[in-house]
């Protein structure tokens, strides 16, 4: 394995046991500010508070122990 630096760990970490597998990407990762133009195309309106009270609607909270199904 060849590190930034230059030096080569090549028994350290020999290609048949290596922890991870390596993954490269056919091209450079584009830059985020490419993105800046699709930014405020769609309005997310989420309400947060209506989702809960929903989804304890069939629930009963038992404190720290969590929720159980009425």
């Amino acid at each position: 394995m060849k590190l930034r630096s230059g030096k080569i760990l090549s028994s350290f970490f020999k290609s048949e046991n290596q922890p991870f597998k390596l993954v490269l990407l056919p091209g450079k990762v584009p830059k985020k500010e490419k993105y800046n133009e699709d930014k405020g195309k769609y309005e997310v309106n989420i309400d947060f508070d209506g989702a809960s009270k929903a989804w304890r609607k069939n629930k009963i909270h038992l404190g720290e122990q969590g929720f159980r199904y009425k």
